[in-house]
């Protein structure tokens, strides 16, 4: 049976050697058997079928050439068994034209990217970089999951994961206490201490003072914004006391009588009255509040101290001292 010969054939030629680019780059067990079957050639078609051309690539160019010029010229003028021949051959270089090694190239630089995560991934875990690790090995996963390496890197997820969430709440309990501190060093400094000695009887007198954290302002002739100044002292002669100062003003106070009192609220506690006592020089400017001990030891337990104070001819006014930073080791020492 002659390959192209013929009216028939030739037309078939001019059809295949156009669209064979196609059908081979995409399909080409399937239009190598479709032919063979076409030109009558059982045993041929019956190869091709079962042959096994999964390594047939897409070389677009060679195969055009082959199939467009040599096909095309052979389908006017072949006749022969020897022409049928030489159209075999001509296929066998159309198939082979087309062979390729890109997919076994791609299938090792994907192991080989799978490696160099999973290995960064162990090396990030070792270096106590669980976050980092648990994103690479969700990485291996997503991408080559059916991997040896992606199975590896699904089994160490659960302990990164763990690690990952340890390591954020111990680094959410490390920033809450370097805040607390800083608070504190803040708070600190408020407070001013000095350590002197009584010439009289060469002892020492401590003290330790803040102001409060805001201002009152008063009618004339003390008109103008002051702060209140809390003082605990001791002194080998006049004892441990409490102090409470202004600039300007009169505090209400009569040493003569049991009129002379404060209100004081430790935090959230409930406000309590506290007695006091004025100064022996008589200054209004300054009052002695009883119960040292006592106000000490609420003093270092509390964050805030409000202190409400009466004036003559005024309304009372409350002085808030922010007293968390209180270092009873500096005061005392």
């Amino acid at each position: 049976m002659p390959c192209f010969g013929g009216t028939r054939n030739t037309k078939f030629a001019h059809r295949w050697g156009r669209t064979t680019r196609n059908k081979l780059s995409h399909y080409p067990k399937f239009a190598c058997a479709r032919f063979a079957r076409r030109i009558g050639y059982d045993s041929l078609h019956a190869y091709w079928s079962e042959a096994s051309l999964d390594t047939v690539g897409d070389s677009p160019t060679l195969c055009s050439a082959l199939s467009d010029g040599v096909l095309y010229s052979l389908g006017g003028d072949v006749k022969s068994q020897g022409g049928v021949l030489a159209c075999l051959a001509v296929m066998v270089l159309t198939i082979g034209c087309g062979t390729k090694p890109e997919a076994t190239t791609k299938t090792e630089e994907s192991k080989a990217d799978n490696s160099a995560l999973l290995a960064a991934a162990k090396q990030n875990q070792a270096a106590g970089n669980p976050e980092i690790a648990l994103q690479l090995a969700h990485e291996i996963v997503a991408k080559h999951g059916a991997s040896p390496e992606g199975v590896e890197a699904a089994a160490m997820i659960p302990a990164l994961r763990s690690a990952a969430i340890a390591k954020q709440e111990e680094a959410r309990q490390v920033a809450e206490r370097e805040a607390r501190d800083k608070a504190k060093q803040a708070l600190a400094k408020r407070w001013s201490y000095s350590v002197s000695t009584d010439r009289m009887t060469d002892k020492t007198i401590r003290t330790a003072a803040i102001e409060s954290e805001n201002t009152v302002s008063f009618e004339f002739p003390y008109q103008g914004p002051q702060r209140g100044t809390l003082t605990l002292r001791e002194h080998p002669t006049y004892g441990k006391d409490v102090i409470f100062t202004v600039d300007r003003g009169q505090i209400l106070c009569n040493s003569f009588s049991d009129d002379c009192w404060v209100r004081v609220r430790f935090d959230d506690a409930r406000a309590e009255r506290w007695n006091a006592a004025g100064a022996d020089s008589n200054s209004s400017e300054i009052i002695f509040i009883h119960n040292y001990a006592s106000f000490l030891r609420r003093l270092r337990q509390a964050r805030l101290v409000l202190i409400e104070v009466r004036f003559f001819q005024e309304s009372p006014r409350t002085f808030g001292f922010e007293v968390g930073g209180f270092d009873f080791s500096q005061y005392s020492r």
